[in-house]
């Protein structure tokens, strides 16, 4: 992310910079700085329509998530799960929504589904980062290697 970062300040009209940027805030779950990368997109590219679909697609997911925010204020869990269930398949790291979605699934008493969500998704994703600790495939020594933002967590209570 700070590489890409960087890179969109050096070559501030590389759209191609800039869509990479905005589809990585998108997957973190960071909706308005994706608009406002593919607003930037659009900006200097005026007629690609590609650059359109995206920011229609960033604001849909803000949409969304703020759907979602109502349905927990609500308590409608059913709502809240296939909401939040059809956003975990773009937005794979937002560990705010993985912890709506298995909240949703224990209010639904889909006891067994939010464990098998949490062994599958949650715990398999940070075996893999343990085992390429343990193969040396990453170092603490080399702080740029280690972005805790980009580990999949999860933060309810279920999963500690």
């Amino acid at each position: 992310l700070n590489d890409l970062t960087k890179a969109v300040e050096l070559t501030p009209k590389n759209t191609k910079y800039i869509k990479k940027l905005a589809e990585i805030h998108i997957i973190n779950g960071n909706f308005g700085d994706a608009e406002i990368l593919y607003q930037k997109a659009i900006n200097i590219e005026p007629r690609e329509y590609s650059h359109q679909t995206d920011l229609l697609n960033a604001k849909k997911k803000t949409e969304d998530m703020e759907k979602i925010n109502g349905k927990v204020k609500e308590a409608a869990w059913d709502d809240v799960e296939t909401l939040s269930e059809q956003m975990l398949n773009t937005c794979l790291h937002f560990s705010h929504l993985k912890e709506i979605y298995i909240n949703a699934l224990f209010e639904n008493v889909k006891i067994e589904k939010a464990i098998d969500y949490l062994k599958n998704k949650v715990f398999k994703l940070r075996k893999k980062f343990i085992h390429s600790y343990q193969n040396n495939k990453i170092s603490f020594k080399n702080p740029l290697q280690l972005n805790p933002l980009s580990l999949p967590v999860c933060n309810s209570p279920v999963a500690m």
